[in-house]
C-alpha cells in the first residue's frame, strides 16, 4: 500500500509571490526530462548573453531502489545470485519478529533487544534474496563493503552482534523523541564484527499506520523516484509553522531594510506569463513586500554562467533564452534553485554569479559590502550542500524513498524502512560547508533549506527539521548558541572562528571580505569594535587563541604557516594558513573568575580605504603585563611545548603551549628552549591556579620607540603554577 502525500497548509500569497498550485504540475513534468538533453559544455561567449535555459532540465533520477554494486566476500557464484528482494513482498522469520516489535510501539524502554537474528553477515546476505528487510540492511552497508573483507579476510561468517532497537530520538540530543515515537518511528542499530571500532549502521523503521504528518511525507513513500512536486509540501509545512508560530523569526524578517541591487525575476516582464528569467533593478520595489530566495553553492572548477559588463543589458532582457546557437545550458544547481523558488510560489531569486557584475571591481566591492543585508533579508536560502560545482544540482529527485514490508503473522499491518537516518554531519562535512564564502551565507540567512543527496534539512532561528522527521528540535545545525541574542555572546564569536578558520578559499585574500557580513552582524548586536578577527572589548580574552590539533599525523603534510596577507600582525589568527589543517583555531577556555594580568595601552588598525576590502595600512598593539622567560621542551609528535614540575614528575601536561608554527624537523624531543612569556590572566578554580599566557620571540626594535618589540609564536595554559609569574616584572611591549 503506497503512502499518500498530505497537502501542507498553503502560504498566503504576498506581493512578489506566485500561487504555487499553478506551477506544481509544471515542476513534476520538468523533472522527467531525458538526461541526454542536458548539455553542460562551456562553448560560446558570455558577452553575447546567449546561454540557453533548459526548462526541462533536472537531477537525474534512479528510477528504482536498487543496489549499485554487489557485496564482496568469499561466497560462490551459485550461492548468491544478482536477484534481491526489493519489492518488500515478504520478510524472513527473524525480520518479522523485529517488525512486530515496531508495531507494538514499546515506549516503556528507550532500548530493548530484539530476538536473535542471523549469526553472520553472509547468512543475512543470502536471506536478502527473499527478505526485503535483509536486503535493505545489506544495501545500507554498501559504503563499507571494502572495509569488511580487509578487516576479516579469513572470516567468511563474519559475526552479527549487538542488535538493538529503540524509540528513535533517544540517541541524539537534537531529536524530539516524543514526537518521533508518536509517529511510530523506531531506530534500529546493526553492529557487524566483534571490535569496538567496527562501523555500525542505523535504520529507521516506522509503522505505516503511525499518527501525525510524518508518515504522510513523500520521503516515507515507496513510490520512486521522489520528485520535487511531491516533496515540496513538507517545505511549505515548515514555512507555514515558521511564519505563524516563531516570534524570533518574525522579528528577524521584519528588520529588512533594503533589497539587493539586482534580482532574477522568474515571471515578470518582458514576457508576461512566461518562465523566462531575467535581471531586474530593485530600486522600484518595496523591500517590506518583496520576497526572494538566495542560493548558496560552490562554483567549483566549472565556471558558472556569469553577469559581465558586456552582457549586463542582454541579461536584463533574458538570461537563459530557450534557443541558442551555442546550445549552452543553465548550470544544474541554478536550474534546481529556480524550480524550488517557483514551487514555493516566489517570483525572485538572488544568485551571486548573476546578480553581481563579476568583472566590475567597483560593483563587486559594493555588493560584497552589502552581503549581510542580502542574506539577512532573504525569505529562504537554498543550500546545495552536496554539489561540488555549479552542475551538481540540489538533488531534487531521490531515487529511493522507503520500503514497505509485512509478514504472514502481522495481520496485514505494514512497516516502512529507511536506511541512514538524518544526521547533521551530512551538513557539517558537505562540500558546500567547506567553502569560505558560504559561512556568512548560512550564518546570516533567517531560514536555510539544505538540499542533500539523501534528504532535505530545514533551519530557521527557532527550529531544525529533517525531511524524514528524525530531527525536530530547537537547536541550530551550523550556528552555535542563541542566534537572536548576540549582545554579550562572546562564545558565539569563538565558535564562529573555529568554523570559519577551517574553510577553504581559492583566493586567500578573500578571507577578509568573506568575514564582512558576519562582522557587521555581530558588531550591530554588540556595538563592539572589530580588530582583525578579535574584538577591542574582549581583546585580552581573544588573544588566547590557539591552533587545534585533531590528528597528529596531518601536520607532516599540512604544516601551519603564516598566511602571507600583507600587514596582518602575528597576534591575529588571520595571520595563519589555518584552513590548511582540519582543526582550525580555537580558544583556551575563559572563566568568569579570571583576573586579567595584562593591560592594553594602545591598539589600532588602520585600512587603506574600506575595512576588510582594502589593504591594511598599519596596526599597533601595546600591552603592559608580567613578562619573563621560561623553559619548555618540544613534543614534535603532538606539536606542542610542555613543561615539567620536576625531575621525578610523571605529569608532563601541567603546562601546555600550542605553537602557531611548526618548529624545524631537526629539533630534538628533549631539547629545551627558552621563550618569553606574557601572562594574560590568572584564575583560581577548585584550589588550583590556572593561567594563560602568550609565547613570544623578540623582534627588531622600532627606532622611534623605546619599548621592546615582540612577535607572537604561540599561546599556553598552565596549572599548578609551573610557569610562575610571581617574580616577573611588568613591562610595556609592542606586539607586531
Amino acid at each position: 500500500m503506497a503512502a499518500t502525500v498530505k497537502e501542507a497548509p498553503k502560504l498566503a500569497p504576498a506581493p512578489g509571490t506566485i500561487t504555487s498550485d499553478a506551477v506544481i504540475s509544471d515542476i513534476n513534468s520538468d523533472v522527467q526530462s531525458d538526461s541526454e538533453n542536458r548539455t553542460e559544455g562551456s562553448e560560446g561567449s558570455e558577452a553575447e548573453g546567449s546561454e540557453a535555459y533548459d526548462v526541462e532540465d533536472s537531477s537525474s533520477s534512479q528510477g528504482s531502489f536498487e543496489p549499485e554494486s554487489s557485496l564482496s566476500g568469499s561466497q560462490s557464484d551459485d550461492e548468491f545470485s544478482d536477484t534481491y528482494a526489493k519489492d518488500g513482498s515478504s520478510v524472513c522469520p527473524f525480520c518479522e519478529k523485529l517488525l512486530m516489535q515496531v508495531l507494538s510501539n514499546n515506549k516503556e524502554s528507550k532500548f530493548y533487544r530484539i530476538p536473535k537474528h542471523y549469526e553472520s553477515f553472509w547468512h543475512m546476505k543470502k536471506s536478502a534474496h527473499t527478505c526485503g528487510l535483509c536486503w535493505s540492511l545489506i544495501e545500507g552497508t554498501e559504503e563499507h563493503l571494502d572495509y569488511f573483507p580487509q578487516r576479516y579476510p579469513q572470516d567468511r561468517n563474519m559475526e552479527l552482534r549487538n542488535y538493538e532497537i529503540g524509540c528513535a530520538g533517544y540517541t541524539m540530543p537534537f531529536c524530539n523523541a516524543e514526537a518521533i515515537a508518536g509517529a511510530g518511528i523506531h531506530e534500529f542499530t546493526l553492529y557487524i564484527g566483534g571490535c569496538a571500532d567496527d562501523p555500525r549502521f542505523r535504520f529507521l523503521l516506522m509503522a505505516e499506520d503511525g499518527s501525525g504528518s510524518i508518515p504522510q511525507r513523500a520521503i516515507w513513500s515507496d513510490r520512486v523516484p521522489l520528485q520535487l512536486g511531491t516533496r515540496i509540501p513538507v517545505v511549505n509545512e515548515w514555512l507555514d509553522a515558521c511564519q505563524s508560530q516563531h516570534q524570533q523569526c518574525k522579528q528577524r524578517m521584519s528588520n529588512r531594510r533594503s533589497l539587493p541591487t539586482r534580482l532574477i525575476d522568474l515571471f515578470g516582464t518582458p514576457h508576461p506569463g512566461s518562465f523566462d528569467p531575467h535581471l531586474i533593478d530593485t530600486s522600484t520595489l518595496d523591500p517590506q513586500n518583496t520576497q526572494y530566495t538566495t542560493l548558496s553553492h560552490r562554483w567549483g572548477d566549472e565556471q558558472p554562467v556569469r553577469t559581465l559588463k558586456a552582457n549586463l543589458q542582454a541579461f536584463k532582457r533574458t538570461i537563459f533564452p530557450l534557443y541558442s546557437r551555442t546550445k549552452r545550458r543553465i548550470p544544474r544547481t541554478f536550474n534546481d534553485a529556480l524550480k524550488i523558488t517557483r514551487a514555493l510560489g516566489l517570483r525572485y531569486i538572488w544568485i551571486d554569479s548573476l546578480c553581481i557584475v563579476q568583472d566590475d571591481e567597483r560593483d563587486w566591492q559594493h555588493e560584497a559590502m552589502r552581503m549581510a543585508d542580502v542574506y539577512r533579508g532573504s525569505y529562504l536560502n537554498i543550500a546545495a550542500i552536496d554539489s561540488p560545482n555549479c552542475n551538481g544540482g540540489c538533488a531534487l529527485d531521490l531515487g529511493w524513498g522507503a520500503m514497505s514490508l509485512s509478514g504472514p503473522n502481522m495481520e496485514g499491518r505494514r512497516v516502512r524502512v529507511r536506511p541512514t537516518p538524518a544526521d547533521p554531519v551530512e551538513v557539517f562535512s558537505s562540500p558546500l560547508n567547506m567553502r569560505g564564502w558560504v559561512f556568512q551565507e548560512l550564518t546570516l540567512a533567517p531560514r536555510v533549506l539544505y538540499c542533500g543527496r539523501k534528504q532535505m534539512y530545514w533551519q530557521c532561528t527557532e527550529k531544525v527539521h529533517s525531511e524524514d522527521g528524525y530531527i525536530d528540535h530547537s537547536v541550530a545545525l551550523n550556528i552555535p548558541g542563541d542566534r537572536e541574542g548576540l549582545a554579550g555572546e562572546y562564545y558565539d564569536w569563538t565558535a564562529w572562528v573555529a568554523d570559519f578558520s577551517q574553510r577553504e578559499f581559492t583566493v586567500l585574500t578573500d578571507r577578509l571580505p568573506a568575514l564582512h557580513g558576519v562582522v557587521q552582524h555581530y558588531a550591530e548586536g554588540t556595538e563592539h569594535v572589530f580588530l582583525l578577527g578579535l574584538w577591542k572589548e574582549s581583546l585580552l580574552r581573544d588573544l588566547a587563541w590557539r591552533t587545534r590539533l585533531v590528528d597528529c599525523n596531518v601536520f607532516a603534510a599540512y604544516p601551519t604557516e603564516r598566511s602571507g596577507l600583507a600587514n596582518v600582525p602575528s597576534w591575529s589568527w588571520l595571520s595563519l594558513h589555518v584552513h590548511k589543517f582540519p582543526g582550525g583555531v580555537v580558544y583556551f577556555p575563559s572563566t568568569k573568575w579570571a583576573t586579567m594580568m595584562t593591560d592594553i595601552r594602545e591598539v589600532e588598525v588602520l585600512w587603506e580605504s574600506v575595512p576588510l576590502f582594502s589593504s591594511i595600512a598599519s596596526t599597533k598593539l601595546v600591552l603592559e603585563g608580567p613578562l619573563q622567560k621560561h623553559s619548555f621542551q618540544w613534543d614534535r609528535i603532538r606539536r606542542r611545548l610542555f613543561g615539567r614540575e620536576g625531575e621525578d614528575s610523571t605529569d608532563t601536561d601541567v603546562c601546555v603551549v600550542r605553537l602557531d608554527e611548526m618548529l624545524p624537523d631537526d629539533v630534538e624531543f628533549d631539547e629545551e628552549h627558552d621563550y618569553w612569556c606574557l601572562q594574560l590572566d590568572c584564575a583560581k578554580e577548585i584550589g588550583e591556579k590556572i593561567s594563560k599566557f602568550l609565547v613570544l620571540e623578540e623582534a627588531e626594535a622600532n627606532a622611534k620607540s623605546d619599548i621592546r618589540v615582540f612577535r607572537r609564536i604561540g599561546c599556553g595554559r598552565m596549572e599548578h603554577l609551573y610557569v610562575d609569574f610571581s617574580g616577573a616584572e611588568r613591562e610595556m611591549i609592542e606586539l607586531i
